[in-house]
Parts: structure tokens; sequence; C-alpha cells
């Protein structure tokens, strides 16, 4: 078994308490690494029954696939095809000892529902559930011993009316793990930024309170701005649901969106994104010591915008690691990466791989998640005490203060 944080062993041993509660939720910041803790458990578990572990995104059971394949090495079934299903429900794949991974679609439609409810499970995880469970998702907790919602505490929607487990804080990881503190980098945007940022963001809000949708940005950057007024303005009807869009599916008002196209003409007519200047120089600092630096963006919209603007400016080339990218081709990838060159990675996979953070520089692009506590790290001990991090913090200008 392998060594875990404070925190990390707490919950562990809350799991294993044979006294706990049928059901349960584990609340955790981003990045705090819980989820070792949870494959520990699963290694447990899987020696005498089946464990199946239910997803929102195919990314996420990617990841869960990769990590239990690498660290946990316990059999893996990813229902990600009806043949799959079939040999599962045949019995053809011998389920005693697997853990089954599965999107919530495919656990509610066709072969993969049917092969998920003739099976028991010793233990059933939710990964961040989107939204209240379906009668169908209900039937499979009942199949199971016991039943665990990992659930996050800048981003899940859902409130889920289990007992709580364990509550993971930012103040946890940082005591457990020995984090030097974290070096604030200021930025400060002009009075014409600030002002355009605050107009999209009414008109986000009052297009989520008519949508029934309260808005949860991930990012408040130009780019990722601009890529929510075009989906909100898209054909005038319906915006596109993107992969980590903060936006739904309902039909736009013709005067919101009519107001979304003159931000848009705005926006695109605005000039580079201040923070992301302040970003070149610190990368330019680090980079030319030798050091590698990772750029922890909170969206792939805000990586390629920042990839983008670090090539153009004359910066080596840097590297785009996204969850668009599967987990088995990021290994061999990030192994060919030079030492100094920068690398632009999205939260959800700096969450998940470790190996290659120590002596870096991790630099966390702002957001409105990351400026209410620094959840972005992986959750290693080891890890944590060989990297500096600096992050990027907006304060008043010299006019905003003078008020």
């Amino acid at each position: 078994m392998r060594e875990l944080p404070g925190f990390q062993q707490r919950v562990l041993d809350r799991l294993r308490d044979p006294a706990r509660p049928r059901f349960g939720v584990v609340k955790s910041v981003t990045g705090s690494g819980i989820r070792r803790a949870i494959e520990e458990y699963i290694r447990e578990v899987t020696t005498d029954a089946l464990v199946l572990v239910l997803a929102p995104r195919r990314e996420i059971i990617e990841q869960w696939a990769y990590r239990l394949r690498e660290s946990v090495d316990v059999p893996v079934i990813v229902l990600d095809s009806s043949s799959t299903a079939l040999q599962l429900l045949e019995q053809s794949l011998v389920p005693h000892g697997y853990v089954v991974l599965a999107t919530y679609a495919r656990a509610s439609h066709g072969p993969s529902r049917l092969a998920l409810s003739e099976l028991n499970y010793g233990l059933i995880i939710h990964d961040t559930p989107f939204r209240a469970f379906s009668d169908k998702v209900e039937q499979l907790n009942y199949r199971a011993e016991h039943v665990i919602a990992l659930t996050n505490q800048e981003t899940t929607r859902t409130e889920i009316e289990w007992p709580l487990l364990a509550d993971i804080t930012s103040d946890d990881v940082t005591h457990d793990s020995g984090l030097a503190t974290v070096v604030d980098v200021p930025f400060v945007l002009s009075n014409e930024e600030r002002a355009l940022r605050a107009e999209i963001v009414e008109l986000l809000t009052e297009y989520g309170v008519s949508a029934g949708v309260p808005l949860r940005l991930a990012s408040d950057s130009k780019p990722h701005l601009h890529t929510l007024l075009l989906d909100l303005t898209s054909s005038g009807d319906y915006p596109e649901k993107k992969s980590g869009s903060d936006l739904g599916y309902t039909k736009v008002d013709a005067a919101l969106a009519e107001r979304a196209w003159g931000l848009v003409d705005r926006i695109e007519n605005a000039p580079a994104d201040s923070r992301v200047r302040v970003l070149e120089q610190v990368v330019e600092k680090e980079t030319s010591s030798g050091a590698r630096c990772i750029v922890v963006a909170p969206t792939a919209t805000d990586a390629y915008y920042i990839a983008g603007y670090l090539d153009g400016s004359g910066n080596r080339h840097c590297a785009v690691l996204t969850t668009e990218i599967p987990m088995t081709e990021l290994a061999p990838e990030l192994d060919g990466l030079m030492p100094s060159q920068p690398i632009i990675v999205t939260t959800p996979i700096f969450a998940h791989i470790e190996r290659w953070a120590a002596g870096s520089t991790v630099v966390l692009w702002p957001s409105p998640r990351s400026r209410r506590s620094f959840g972005e790290l992986p959750g290693t001990s080891d890890t944590y005490s060989e990297i500096r991090v600096l992050r990027l913090t907006e304060v008043e200008g010299k006019q905003e203060r003078a008020r």
C-alpha cells in the first residue's frame, strides 16, 4: 500500500469503518488527490466483490481506467461499446474482482444498462454527479453493499442528501501535504477590461436565470467569456452545449442575443488580456533558468489561448494537454517534452498526473474558483515539497485604489 497524506488516510479509515452508513458523500476541493484513497479502498474491495464507477463524462472514465491500471493494478472493464456490455451480460467476462467503469448515459440505456442491472456490487462510486440520480441509476445503487458519491466543493451543482463521510478543505490539503506557501503574482486589469467583464458576466447571469441554471464560471478570462457568448448567440436558437460549457440548452431571447453580439464585437476588438502579459514575463523568467513551467488553466479554451499567445510572443513552443487527449497517450507525450518547455494543461489532467510535476514551477492561471482555493494541485506530499507554486492574482490598480 502507498503511504497517503493524513487527510487521505483519514478518508480511507472512514471508508473501512464497518459501522459507516451504506450511502455516503465524500466532499473535497479540486485537486486534493482524494481519489488516491478511493483507489486503495477499491483495491481492497475487489478482493472479493465487484466495484462499479459511474461518471458523467467519458474523459473521467478514461482517467479512472488509466489510474486503476497504473497504480492499483486491478482488472478494469470499460463499458464503452455494446459488444463489451453483451459480453458482460453473457458472463463471458468474469465480473468477480473487477472494476466496471461506465458513464451515466451508458448505465441508463441499451445493453450496458441491462448488463449492469444483472450484477451485484460490493461498492458503487459516483464521481462528481452533475444532476439528481435517475430511477435507473437509483436501482443500481440498491444493488450495492455501499455507495459513495464524490463531490467537489467548487463545481458540484447537485446536493446529494446522504450522510457526509468526509469534507476535505484546502486547509486540510495544505496542512497535511506540507505545501510551501503559494506566492501571489499580482496583475492589474484596466478599467475597460473590468467594465467589459462585468457586462458580460451580467448578461450571462441573466441568461442563467432565464434558463433556470445558475451561472458558475470556470473562468472569467476574455477567451472563455468570448466562447460562452458565441455559444449563446449561435444560430440565434439553442446554444451549442460544448464540453466544459457553463451554458445549457434553453432558447436565447432575441434581445439578449443582440446584446451578446455587441459584447462579442467589443471583446474581439479589445487588446490582449492583461493577465497573459504578466504570465509571459513569469514563464520567460522561470524557463530561462532551466525550470519546467506548468501553467494550470481551468479550461481548454484558456489553455489554447495561453499557448497561442506565448508561441506568438517568441517563447518556445508550448504543449497543450487537455482532457481531449486520451490518458494512455499522455504519459509518452509528457516523457518527450523538454524540461525547459512550458506546458499548458487543464486542471482535470493535472490532478491525475503527478510524476512529472516534481522540480517544476507551477503557475495557476486565475479563475473565480482558484480565488476561493488553490485546489488545482495534485495530492501527493512528496510532489508538493518539490514544486514552486505561483498564483496570478488580480489586484486593484492605482486608479481604483484612489477612489
